[in-house]
């Protein structure tokens, strides 16, 4: 267990039982509104979890996963492969809920009120898992030789 200082403070620690490691934040709304944001798109296109997983595993070899050393954080981490899979690939993989549903995906919504279910999304990218993932993981291997941290 480590208590991380930080604007809001985070209570790290590993579940040995599940095999997962949790950040733990109290009365931050922000951080509800960013799961709920989360959870949406993990659940608009069967491959975002395993590629988020992907590149947080790939990250964490290359020791560049830790927020509180200067690297990126796990949320960054999993923002910029969502970004991805929007702007990256053609036919998009995944929508902008900003932009597709602004009166969920907003700082002023109301976090006990947010629905946790599907929202509806189509991609016409055909893309394997693997045919998606590949090109982002060299666009992250290339920027890091030239734009190392």
């Amino acid at each position: 267990v480590e208590l991380i200082s930080a604007k809001v403070p985070i209570l790290k620690f590993f579940d040995r039982e599940g095999g997962l490691e949790v950040d733990l934040s109290v009365n931050n709304p922000t951080s509800i509104r960013n799961t709920h944001l989360l959870y949406c798109y993990s659940q608009s296109d069967y491959r975002v979890r395993p590629l988020v997983l992907a590149i947080k595993l790939w990250a964490k070899d290359h020791k560049i996963n830790e927020a509180r050393f200067q690297t990126l954080s796990s949320y960054t981490l999993t923002l910029m492969v969502l970004h991805y899979l929007q702007c990256g690939v053609s036919p998009p993989v995944i929508p902008c809920l900003h932009r597709s549903h602004p009166q969920l995906f907003n700082p002023n919504s109301d976090i006990f009120s947010l629905p946790y279910t599907a929202i509806p999304f189509s991609s016409s990218n055909t893309m394997s898992s693997a045919s998606t993932y590949l090109p982002g993981l060299n666009i992250c291997k290339n920027r890091l030789k030239t734009d190392p941290f």
